[in-house]
């Protein structure tokens, strides 16, 4: 894989980092700026030839806003939003393209929110849109709610058109540890999809360990089964505060579409909190 040193949007979102590094701090946040960049490569049988393999990459810049400022102050810092009951608004904006020739710039837009109640009931909304005006759009609600302070369920319904949906339940734990520097989380997702032709399911599992407050590994695997087509993703991934306030990551993917695809990512990511 031989990644593009051509990221703007990367390169903009270190220059915001840099901006605010002055400001970093322990006192309570209430912005977040992020910043990837992806470099991924597939290899397709049958579609542009017997073994044919194709680049892509993709930029992305997002925000989320918190209604309340973040106050925990305990526990892993990537942790401290979850460990609040934070409620948010998010955005996030991405330019993708395909080593293709004749291949466009792909658009995509994100718009999500969470409310969390007093009696901690979670509603979430969600928008999705990838490509030009006239793709369809992906919405989603959910509704779930804090079991306890370290437990969360949702129950989620996502519909792309009037011929794919999927119908989801969400399941979140972080665990506490008797080495106070420690923390595991863990996660897992189970979902009925039904499409025009078809049904399947998906079924997922993730979770992260965190060594210190400061550095987390972590990964998770992805199945999913729509009638005869079947899909393995397995995901790695890690992060690191260089202070409070200011982070990095890696993500690796490696993703199995049957005898029709193969692909592996690899991501960089950068964060700032303030």
């Amino acid at each position: 894989m031989i990644l593009s040193i051509k990221f703007p949007i990367l390169a903009f979102s270190l220059l915001l980092i840099l901006t605010y590094v002055s400001r970093a701090h322990a006192a309570p946040y209430q912005f977040q700026l992020t910043g990837s960049y992806v470099q991924s490569e597939s290899e397709f049988e049958g579609v542009f030839g017997p073994g044919e393999t194709t680049d892509a990459s993709a930029n992305t810049i997002g925000f989320t806003y918190y209604l309340k400022p973040v106050d925990a102050s305990t526990g892993p810092l990537a942790e401290r939003a979850f460990l609040s009951r934070s409620a948010w608004l998010s955005g996030t904006y991405g330019l993708s393209e395909v080593d293709v020739a004749g291949a466009d710039e792909v658009k995509s837009t994100t718009v999500g929110a969470r409310f969390v109640t007093q009696t901690d009931l979670i509603v979430e909304l969600d928008y999705i849109k990838i490509g030009n005006e006239d793709d369809d759009a992906t919405y989603s609600v959910g509704v779930g709610r804090y079991l306890d302070g370290y437990t969360t369920a949702v129950l989620k319904y996502s519909r792309a058109d009037d011929d794919f949906s999927i119908l989801s339940v969400s399941y979140r734990k972080l665990l506490d540890s008797s080495n106070s520097s420690t923390n595991t989380a863990l996660g897992g997702t189970l979902g009925y999809i039904d499409t025009e032709g078809d049904s399947g399911y998906q079924i997922g599992i993730n979770g992260s360990y965190y060594l210190s407050q400061v550095f987390s590994a972590g990964g998770g695997v992805l199945l999913q089964k729509i009638g005869s087509t079947d899909s393995t993703t397995f995901i790695l991934n890690s992060e690191y505060f260089l202070t409070e306030s200011i982070y990095g990551g890696i993500i690796y993917t490696q993703t199995s579409l049957g005898d029709f695809a193969d692909s592996t990512s690899f991501g960089l990511n950068v964060g700032v909190r303030f």
